[in-house]
């Protein structure tokens, strides 16, 4: 059986359907949405996060492209040069590994608060969950159920009513797991609910 069908097997139901929903609201393990503009709780916000990340990262492939530059001589690479290309890109890919890593754990915690400060698409930005298959290819994403901030604070658009806020919510597929619902569809990936 392949990812997809299992995928394509999995409830559609939305998260308030699914056993277990009423459960982890009360004790905190699903999106709480306030009826007022939330603070920023997790700093830095995931904006924040992806925005310096992507600094860093243009940074470093700078300095490569500096690097190999300085590092050549008559239209060829030196050693040197070539030394300084490598570990730039080396620096850049370890950059961008801990920026989706540190994006994906802020904007995951502030859907959990009932906001966003990033209104992500697709799931390029999720590690390889332990517990389930992520769903890849086009993931459809609604953030109408939840508070979309500003990286400061400031309310960009409030939640509508009747739309399931995205986050992680008991798991249609797997007792005892959270699941990221994305405001529309399931995603499979899951952690374990703690709670």
């Amino acid at each position: 059986m392949t990812n997809h069908s299992l995928l394509r097997r999995a409830p559609q139901m939305p998260p308030h359907e699914v056993p277990g929903f009423s459960h982890a609201r009360k004790n905190g393990a699903a999106p709480h949405v306030s009826y007022t503009p939330p603070f920023l709780s997790v700093t830095p916000s995931s904006k924040s996060r992806l925005l310096q990340g992507s600094g860093m990262v243009g940074g470093c492939l700078a300095v490569c492209f500096a690097a190999g530059f300085l590092g050549s001589t008559g239209g060829r690479l030196t050693i040197l040069g070539a030394v300084g290309v490598l570990v730039s890109l080396a620096a850049a890919m370890v950059l961008v590994s801990r920026t989706i890593r540190s994006f994906e754990r802020a904007l995951l915690s502030e859907l959990q608060q009932g906001y966003t400060t990033t209104r992500a698409r697709g799931t390029w930005w999720l590690s390889s969950s332990p517990h389930g298959v992520v769903k890849d290819g086009f993931t459809r994403w609604d953030f109408r159920g939840t508070w979309v901030l500003s990286a400061k604070g400031v309310v960009v658009t409030v939640p509508e009513a009747g739309h399931e806020p995205p986050g992680l919510y008991p798991s249609p597929r797997a007792m005892g797991m959270l699941e990221l619902w994305t405001g529309r569809e399931w995603t499979g990936y899951r952690v374990p609910d703690h709670h």
